[in-house]
């Protein structure tokens, strides 16, 4: 026992790097740089998970020898052993898409729901006419859909989140010798796809890469405007908050959906003035 050779220990893992890259729930890892030494040319390193990863999750490296006696063939030919044979690491860092409303930040909410009211004022500035008038714009929720892990179905966007309105506008208009004056419902929506949060939780977003109905109605005063034409005001939108829902379910496909729009904001009838 006296002369037994002391072998020494090397950290197989000094000098290895593993980096954490793309956005969760796909994220990819990849593993940069080897140990320096001799002991190198009798292993090789494996990554137990290299694909579809978030932040908090675990990877293990482990290094494999060539022949099932590499050990003994670094102790003999080297004088040294491996400290250990596999590393756990955490995975950082990575953006990740939204998977939930509630991982949106207060913040961000308020600069999306801000976003949304600015754009909708903006074509009402550029685009209504006197007969117009815009009374309310009252935000009733959100509707979120998100990617289905267990369908096969394959869809270009990741996440989308809609803010969905009900505005009210009053029509007015006279011919002299009848009128017609009301409020009149708008139900709208504005989207965003691929909502992103950052390792720091802050929201990235396209904010210009926006969604919004295609679909226009039309509002009859019934009144007379001259030979064979009635007065009609034309909006982007739907009649109702049910053929708008409509219109998101049918495009959610096998998206999972998530429904908080608050109906008890709306009124049962618009008010007269």
């Amino acid at each position: 026992v006296e002369h037994l050779k002391s072998v020494d220990t090397f950290d197989a893992f000094e000098t290895l790097e593993v980096i954490f890259e793309g956005i969760a729930p796909n994220g990819t890892a990849y593993l940069n740089g080897k140990y320096e030494g001799e002991a190198s040319d009798y292993f090789y390193y494996e990554c137990d998970v290299a694909e579809g990863l978030s932040n908090n999750d675990k990877v293990t490296v482990t290094i494999t020898g060539y022949n099932e006696d590499w050990v003994k063939d670094c102790i003999e030919n080297c004088g040294v052993r491996p400290l250990e044979t596999k590393k756990t690491y955490e995975v950082t860092g990575l953006m990740s898409y939204v998977q939930a409303v509630s991982e949106i930040p207060e913040a961000s909410m308020e600069e999306l729901k801000q976003k949304a009211e600015e754009y909708y004022r903006t074509n009402v500035a550029d685009d209504w006419e006197e007969d117009e008038e815009l009374k309310e714009m009252t935000f009733l929720g959100t509707y979120f859909v998100k990617k289905n892990p267990d369908s096969d179905s394959w869809f270009a966007n990741e996440n989308q989140l809609y803010l969905v309105y009900r505005i009210l506008v009053k029509n007015e208009y006279s011919n002299g010798s009848d009128s017609y004056k009301e409020k009149n419902e708008i139900y709208w929506y504005i989207g965003w796809s691929d909502l992103k949060l950052t390792a720091e939780k802050q929201m990235d977003v396209a904010y210009n890469d926006r969604e919004i109905p295609r679909r226009s109605f039309y509002i009859d005063s019934g009144v007379n405007t001259g030979w064979f034409s009635r007065k009609y005001w034309y909006y982007y939108g739907y009649e109702t908050l049910e053929a708008l829902l409509e219109k998101l379910e049918a495009d959610s496909g096998d998206y999972l959906t998530d429904n908080q729009i608050d109906t008890s904001l709306i009124e049962a009838e618009p008010k007269e003035e």
